[in-house]
């Protein structure tokens, strides 16, 4: 399953407009500023859904949350653009994301996986978690980035209005 990497930023005609406004920082100053402020976004953003599927993501084996994770933590920032990828590989995935929570959802039922007895205690489990994931991502990135923002718009000359990072699709 894939979703379109969530991308967050600042486009380089922006930078400029905001860089002329401003008397007190050059562009590349208000360039680390942004950069630092979507830095702090992905760091706690991954952190959070990293949290998120570790609870809310049906688990058999445990292979489909490494995948999400492994996909998850390949995130960076790079010019002024930050992009958080919301993907996995497994091939069954696509299937347990149509499921309902009441079929995820497990306190100790035991199955038969490739020979072994495995015990299910998935008691937070949710259905059609991928598309509730990415719901889930996109709240937590516009969270974070408000929080940096302001918290960054008081450490620096540069003003809450002109951090003008966008939702780039």
């Amino acid at each position: 399953m894939y979703h379109k990497p969530l991308a967050y930023g600042i486009r380089a005609p922006e930078l400029r407009s905001v860089a002329q406004r401003n008397k007190q920082l050059t562009v590349s100053q208000i360039k680390d500023i942004i950069e630092k402020i979507l830095a702090e976004t992905v760091r706690l953003a991954v952190k959070d859904l990293v949290t998120w599927i570790n609870s809310k993501v049906p688990k058999m084996t445990g292979r489909l949350r490494r995948d999400l994770m492994r996909h998850l933590r390949s995130s960076y920032v790079s010019s002024g653009v930050l992009r958080i990828f919301v993907q996995t590989s497994i091939d069954y995935a696509k299937r347990v994301n149509d499921f309902e929570t009441f079929n995820v959802r497990h306190r100790g039922k035991r199955v038969r996986y490739r020979g072994k007895i495995i015990v299910l205690y998935d008691s937070q489990a949710i259905g059609h978690f991928f598309d509730e994931m990415i719901k889930f991502a996109i709240k937590m990135i516009q969270y974070h980035l408000e929080r940096a923002k302001r918290r960054y718009s008081h450490q620096s000359k540069l003003k809450y209005n002109e951090m003008k990072i966008i939702k780039l699709w």
